[in-house]
C-alpha cells in the first residue's frame, strides 16, 4: 500500500473500532490488515493503536495522526473533485436522522439517490436524541430546526409546518377540538427528550403565538412510536408534515385546527462547522433539497383538503 492509502486504512480503523471489522468490509484478511497497521507505525515511527484482548483505543500519537490524516485525505479528495468534477461519486455517507424521517421517507430518497450514483455507500443511524457529530464520525444529520448550535453547519432542506393529527377514529370517539385549548381533554401523545418533553404545543392567532400545554397517557422518545400509536387510534401527535404526509394522504391521520397557522419549522441538513462537504455529501444535500421542495406544496393541500373534511 502507498501512503495515502495506509493512512485511509487507519481513518478506517479508527471510525469502526476494530480491526476485524475493517477486513470484513474490504474483503481482506485480518493479518493483511495488521501487516499494514505495523507499517504504517514503522513509517510515522510511534504506536498509534493499543489493542487488548477486549477492546482497542488510540494512543495519543494515534489521535493526533487520526485528526491530521483526515484532514489530509479530506484535502486531497477535494483538490481532485476541482479537477475531475463531473466524475462519478464514490465513498460513505455516514448519516443520522430522526427516527419518523428515517423510517418513513429517507429510505425511499437514498433508493432514488443510489439509482443514480451506485458506487455512494451509506451508513444511517435513526435517533431523536442529541448526538455529537463529530466524536460520533457523522458527515451529516437531518434535523427540525432552529439550529442554535453554533458549531453546526446547517442547509435548509424544506419550510414546512406542524400538523396536530389523530386517526379518523379516534377523532370520531374524542370529538374533534375547534379550538387548541381543547387539547387539555384529549390523550395527547408527547415526545420525550432528556429533562424537556415537549409537552408545549404552539399555535398561533390573529397573529399572536401562544403555547398549549398538553398531557396524556403516553411519552416516548422515539417520535416513531408515537405515530404508530396515533395511527392505532391511542391519541394525538404533533408532527411535522414531512413526516405525517402520507399517512394523511391515504386517511391514516387526519389534521385538526388547521386553520390556527402553526408556526413553520425547517427541516435542515447538518453538519460540523469546518468539515469539508465532499461532493457527494453536497450532491445528496442538493438531492434532498430538491426532492422535499417539490413535494412541499402537494403536502400543504393535502393538509388543507384533510382540516376541510373535518
Amino acid at each position: 500500500m502507498d501512503r495515502l492509502a495506509l493512512m485511509k486504512l487507519f481513518v478506517d480503523i479508527c471510525e469502526r473500532g476494530s480491526m476485524a471489522a475493517v477486513a470484513r468490509q474490504r474483503g481482506q484478511s485480518p493479518s493483511l490488515v495488521t501487516q499494514a497497521l505495523q507499517k504504517l507505525e514503522q513509517q510515522v515511527g510511534a504506536k498509534l493503536i493499543v489493542r487488548t484482548t477486549r477492546a482497542m483505543h488510540l494512543t495519543a500519537e494515534g489521535e493526533q495522526f487520526r485528526d491530521d490524516s483526515e484532514r489530509i485525505l479530506a484535502e486531497y479528495d477535494k483538490a481532485l473533485e476541482r479537477i475531475s468534477g463531473t466524475g462519478s461519486l464514490s465513498g460513505t455517507i455516514r448519516l443520522t436522522a430522526t427516527n419518523d424521517f428515517g423510517r418513513t421517507r429517507l429510505p425511499r430518497l437514498i433508493d432514488q439517490f443510489l439509482i443514480q450514483h451506485p458506487e455512494v455507500k451509506f451508513e444511517l443511524v435513526l435517533s431523536d436524541g442529541v448526538l455529537d457529530l463529530v466524536d460520533e464520525r457523522f458527515d451529516l444529520a437531518i434535523r427540525h430546526g432552529p439550529m442554535a448550535d453554533p458549531s453546526l453547519t446547517s442547509r435548509r432542506l424544506v419550510s414546512t409546518h406542524r400538523v396536530v393529527c389523530a386517526a379518523p377514529a379516534y377523532w370520531q370517539d374524542a370529538g374533534r377540538p375547534q379550538h387548541p385549548s381543547e387539547l387539555s381533554s384529549h390523550q395527547c401523545m408527547v415526545l420525550a427528550r432528556p429533562g424537556a418533553p415537549q409537552n408545549h404545543w404552539e399555535f398561533q392567532e390573529a397573529g399572536q403565538v401562544f403555547s398549549v400545554t398538553v398531557a396524556g397517557n403516553r411519552m416516548a422518545s422515539d417520535g416513531g412510536a408515537l405515530r404508530e400509536w396515533a395511527i392505532a387510534g391511542a391519541g394525538v401527535i404533533f408532527k411535522s408534515m414531512v413526516d405525517v404526509a402520507e399517512d394523511i394522504e391515504v386517511g391514516r391521520l387526519e389534521v385538526v385546527l388547521n386553520d390556527y397557522r402553526i408556526p413553520e419549522v425547517n427541516l435542515y441538513a447538518v453538519f460540523p462547522e469546518g468539515r469539508y462537504a465532499s461532493r457527494r455529501i453536497s450532491t445528496f444535500i442538493e438531492f434532498l433539497h430538491d426532492k422535499l421542495g417539490s413535494e412541499r406544496e402537494a403536502s400543504h393541500c393535502q393538509s388543507r383538503a384533510s382540516s376541510s373534511r373535518a
